[in-house]
C-alpha cells in the first residue's frame, strides 16, 4: 500500500511542477506579448503623427517661464 500511496505523490508532485512550468510560461508570453504590442504602438504613433498635423498645438512644448514668482517678494517675518 506504501509504494502505491509513493506514485501517488510522485506523480502529484510532477503534475505540480508541470501546471507551475505552464504558469511560468504563459507569463513570459504574456510579457512578451505586451512588449510587442507597445513597441508597435509606438511605430504606429510615428507614422500618425508624420500624416497628421499638430491641429491644436497640444504636443508642442510648453514655454520657457522667464518670470520668478519669489523674485520680488516681500516675505514678512512669522511671529
Amino acid at each position: 500500500m506504501n509504494t502505491e500511496e509513493y506514485a501517488w505523490a510522485v506523480q502529484n508532485l510532477a503534475n505540480n511542477q508541470h501546471f507551475l512550468n505552464n504558469e511560468l510560461d504563459l507569463e513570459q508570453k504574456n510579457r512578451q506579448m505586451m512588449a510587442d504590442q507597445r513597441d508597435q504602438h509606438l511605430v504606429d504613433k510615428e507614422a500618425k503623427e508624420a500624416r497628421w498635423p499638430n491641429m491644436y498645438g497640444d504636443q508642442n512644448p510648453l514655454p520657457p517661464v522667464a518670470l520668478d514668482m519669489n523674485a520680488h517678494a516681500d516675505p514678512r517675518q512669522i511671529k
